[in-house]
């Protein structure tokens, strides 16, 4: 485990992919952060959106239109082909019924 100190930037260079680390941040907070790979990322927020959208009875068309994305984007956001924007996963988790801390709370397990 490593720990850093937020306010200082020498922690972009230090951080390194599967290694827990502890965060201080200039408030005094405590994190907890792991840093993975890209692509593993990509595949557990693949595997999440799929999962959330069986769970809710959706096709890929119907959470296309309810979060107002194309269905190619859709598919390959499940197939973990395209890094998901953040405002994307917004629009996604709200038309599957969660909040962001939902979402990313089942991938973190």
């Amino acid at each position: 485990m490593i720990a850093f100190d937020c306010s200082k930037r020498q922690y972009a260079e230090a951080i390194r992919p599967n290694t827990q680390y502890i965060v201080f941040t200039k408030l005094g907070f405590v994190k907890h952060a792991y840093i993975m790979p890209d692509e593993i990322l990509r595949s557990k927020i693949a595997a999440e959106v799929k999962r959330l959208r069986d769970l809710a009875d959706k096709t890929q068309e119907d959470l296309a239109d309810e979060s107002g994305l194309h269905t190619n984007y859709i598919s390959l956001a499940e197939r973990a082909k395209t890094s998901v924007t953040v405002d994307a996963l917004k629009r996604i988790a709200k038309a599957l019924g969660v909040s962001l801390a939902q979402f990313f709370e089942s991938i973190d397990e």
